[in-house]
């Protein structure tokens, strides 16, 4: 039996040391890999800011747009009462 463990042994040393003699062997790919999942996520930042930016662009588009017709509205407003004040005047 003690050889058989001796044999198991041996091979787990073995297994051992050829994974580590393949990490040795490029020990950048792990770096790289990191740095290309860096990049990915980056450009999605940046998409992820440029549609904020679209966003925010359509929201202030909107304002004015609100603006503007408070405004609108606002000169009707005037011209009802003038229109009021010349019948109230006319009578």
């Amino acid at each position: 039996m003690t050889r058989n463990y001796q044999i198991t042994d041996r091979f787990i040393d073995r297994t051992k040391n050829e994974e580590h003699d393949v990490e040795d062997e490029d020990p950048d790919v792990g770096y790289e890999e990191s740095d290309v999942e860096d990049e990915k996520s980056d450009v999605e930042d940046e998409e992820s800011d440029v549609e904020d930016e679209e966003s925010d662009v359509e929201d202030e588009e909107s304002d004015v747009e609100d603006e503007e017709s408070d405004v609108e509205d606002e000169e009707s407003y005037v011209e009802d009462e003038e229109s009021y004040v010349e019948d109230e005047e006319s009578d």
